[in-house]
């Protein structure tokens, strides 16, 4: 784990979601499916980032459209993989590279 200014900014974006969701993050954290109760307190202090594998479920339980939230999270999370996604000339949709 680290404390990363990065992950403080996505931290926050999430606690916001949470709170505009009106849940807990006792609720969260069943939601997503983490083992230890403090990990989503940990996630919105910027101690640790939200894995990858568990974005569609926090959008999911908090309605946010996963898209965005993506967007939004990794923009803060890992800005060099959002350039590649996000903010190339172009971006080929994973149902045409299969």
């Amino acid at each position: 784990m680290t404390n990363s200014p990065l992950y403080k900014k996505s931290g926050s974006y999430l606690k916001m979601l949470r709170e505009k969701a009106r849940l807990t993050q006792r609720e969260i954290n069943e939601a997503v499916g983490f083992a230890y109760y403090t990990a989503i307190s940990q996630v919105e202090s910027g101690i640790m980032k939200l894995p990858t594998d568990r974005f569609a479920d926090y959008a999911k339980v908090t309605g946010t459209d996963l898209f965005e939230f993506t967007r939004n999270v990794l923009a803060e999370n890992d800005p060099a993989l959002h350039e590649v996604m996000f903010n190339q000339l172009y971006v080929i949709p994973m149902s045409a590279s299969r």
